[in-house]
């Protein structure tokens, strides 16, 4: 591996400042980035967020509930607040990673990292949540991706932290994936009687408006229509087009039944 250099800045100022420099990358919880050390160059300057003040948390802000972009997995999954609040963040951040990644893994490397496999966003974005950003901009995650691995960040900015208004405590997330926390996943799903987001069928999630008051049959469908999964090494196009019926309704079916 070659060397590089390493910086634990104490302020967003001074990250944002270092971040700026060509070839310098963010490191919050690692679990993504390290893993690009196997096959890519490291970055010139490794820039270690996990200092900074005031970015990590839960809090009930007026209506809003704040999650701040340091907030690990594990944070999420035991929160009493999102347990009463939002309890599908809490169960999605369980299925997507062992306790040692979770312990590790951040709100905001899950949103910056752009992948749309990344689990918690689809949640966060079935929930409408706006992600506040160092410089002071504030914008609603679904406008925040671009592309695989492509956002809307500028050099030096980031993220930090997400906010939600309200509630929703009938929220689902289902996903499927090889091995049931050791994997990426293979196809993913949030969803209410009114909304769905797919993962790994786009090149961004994909969020999709159920028809109102549709049958099952007729919702499930409405979601294949706006899902245009690809092959890769993990499963074809047409195996996760068969996972996103099958998983539609089953939370179709979840949500009926209660």
């Amino acid at each position: 591996m070659k060397p590089f250099d390493y910086a634990v800045p104490s302020t967003l100022a001074e990250a944002s400042d270092l971040l700026k420099q060509d070839g310098a990358a963010a490191l919050a919880g690692g679990t993504q980035l390290l893993l690009t050390f196997k096959w890519l160059p490291p970055p010139k300057l490794l820039v270690n967020l996990k200092r900074l003040p005031g970015l990590r948390g839960i809090e009930a802000r007026g209506e809003e509930v704040w999650i701040g972009a340091l907030t690990t997995l594990a944070d999420v999954r035991r929160s009493p607040l999102l347990v009463e609040r939002f309890p599908v963040l809490g169960h999605t951040a369980r299925l997507m990673a062992v306790p040692a990644i979770a312990s590790t893994g951040t709100v905001g490397g899950n949103i910056a990292w752009g992948s749309p496999q990344a689990d918690l966003v689809q949640s966060l974005l079935l929930l409408g949540a706006t992600v506040d950003l160092s410089s002071g901009r504030s914008v609603p995650l679904r406008e925040f991706f671009t592309g695989p691995g492509q956002t809307i960040l500028e050099r030096g900015e980031l993220i930090a932290g997400v906010r939600l208004r309200g509630s929703d405590t009938r929220a689902l997330y289902l996903r499927h994936s090889t091995r049931r926390l050791a994997d990426a996943q293979i196809c993913s799903v949030a969803l209410t009687d009114r909304r769905a987001v797919l993962g790994s069928c786009g090149p961004t999630p994909v969020a999709v408006d159920l028809p109102e008051g549709a049958p099952i049959d007729e919702a499930v469908e409405a979601v294949a229509r706006a899902a245009a999964p690809r092959d890769d090494f993990r499963a074809s196009a047409a195996y996760r087009m068969k996972l996103v019926r099958n998983l539609t309704r089953r939370g179709l079916e979840q949500l009926h039944a209660n």
